[in-house]
């Protein structure tokens, strides 16, 4: 989660959207989704 917090802050996604924790959630399965992909395609 520190990981999604560091992206939306990047993103400049809001103070109070990132206080979201769905969206936090929806963005660190993004990330670890992401990187799982790009484990198994390389």
């Amino acid at each position: 989660s520190k990981l999604a917090e560091r992206t939306m802050i990047q993103s400049g996604i809001n103070k109070t959207a990132r206080r979201d924790k769905a969206l936090v959630d929806k963005i660190s399965a993004t990330i670890i989704l992401q990187s799982y992909l790009e484990l198994i395609n390389s």
